[in-house]
């Protein structure tokens, strides 16, 4: 009994895929979200496709929104992270007014309602 409890409080650290808070289902999903965070920010950055980066940065929006909803049907770590990031993004973004803005806090609250879609998701899957 002692062992059923304690497997199941090392949520992040869970071997099987198949579990509620595997971290190992999701990896895929969180260097590819990362790299099309980066791909964006280079682009803008070297000022490459001018006419085309509104484009590109909606449809990086787009499938960042389709991967997390893809990943919330295997663990719900992907839902919990992105409800966390968006959170700490609207909360820095009060706290911190700077004029540079890399994330607009319209763009967390979009974070947040794919959040509660992937966490709908991940209940219907899972339970």
């Amino acid at each position: 009994m002692l062992w059923l409890a304690l497997s199941y409080s090392s949520i992040g650290y869970s071997m099987k895929q198949n579990e509620l808070f595997s971290v190992k289902s999701v990896v895929p999903h969180i260097i590819f979200i990362i790299a099309i965070i980066g791909t964006y920010y280079f682009l803008s950055s070297r000022d490459l496709f001018p006419q085309w980066i509104d484009y590109i940065y909606y449809g990086g929006k787009a499938l960042i929104a389709l991967i997390i909803i893809l990943a919330s049907a295997r663990s719900a770590v992907m839902p919990i992270l992105s409800l966390l990031s968006g959170l700490l993004i609207l909360f820095l973004g009060q706290i911190y007014d700077y004029d540079i803005v890399i994330v607009s806090p319209a763009d967390a609250w979009q974070l947040l309602v794919i959040a509660f879609i992937g966490l709908i998701i991940t209940i219907l899957v899972k339970c």
